[in-house]
Parts: structure tokens; sequence; C-alpha cells
């Protein structure tokens, strides 16, 4: 990987490491906000108003997540190793996550004892010709 590359690869690290400070900040004050409109808000109006900002911290954590899974992706890119893209696809294909730039590993990715997350995708993938 060349320099610039790798200057590159940084910066797009540092704006991930900002972004998840940003919603880590503001998971706990949605919390909060979701435990005073409970409380002060009592009527049907205030549980829906409560129902709709869980649903903007669950999105948050998601977010979230996903902020980390390419943060992580991004520090798997800059780790010293194996320059060839499709070994390093094949690299993290033996541990569920495939490396930035690589193809994506065939079959469902599910949830193990490595805390990763699995796709979100959802429902049956039907086999296309030319896959």
């Amino acid at each position: 990987m060349t320099d610039e590359a790798v200057a590159a690869w940084e910066s797009v690290g540092e704006v991930l490491a900002g972004t998840a400070h940003r919603l880590l900040d503001a998971v706990p004050v949605t919390a909060r906000i979701i435990a005073d409109v409970e409380r002060d808000w009592r009527d049907e109006l205030g549980r829906e108003w409560v129902e709709r900002a869980h649903l903007v911290r669950r999105a948050l954590v998601r977010e979230l997540d996903a902020t980390l899974d390419a943060a992580a992706a991004v520090a798997d890119a800059l780790r010293p190793g194996p320059a060839d893209e499709e070994t390093r696809a094949i690299g993290a294909a033996g541990h569920g996550r495939p490396s930035v730039g690589g193809p994506r590993p065939g079959g469902p990715r599910l949830g193990d004892t490595a805390v990763e997350r699995a796709d979100d995708e959802r429902g049956v993938r039907i086999a296309q010709l030319g896959e």
C-alpha cells in the first residue's frame, strides 16, 4: 500500500472514530430524554413520543455498531500483512468479515462468539447466473 493510500485510510479512520464518539455521546442523551418524557408526559401522546424516541435510540445504536464495524475494517486494511487483495479477502473469510475492497464471502453470516454483527440482510437470497 502506498503512503498516499495509508494516509487516506488513516483519514477515514479518524473520521469514523469521531463519528463513533459523537454517536456514543448521543445514545445516553437520548436515553435521558426518553426518561424525562416518560416521567413528565404520561398521556397517550407522551407514550407515542417515547416510542418514537426509542426508535431513534435504536437507530443510533445500529449506526454506532456499523461505524465501529467500518472502523475495524479500516484498521484491518492498515494492519501489515498480505498486499494482495484476493489473499486478504480469503483471510477475512476465515473470520467471517470481508476485508475492505475484497469480495463478500459466500453464504449467510451467523452470529458467533466473536461478538461481530451478522448481516442486516433478511430473507432468502435466490442465486442468479453470474454469482
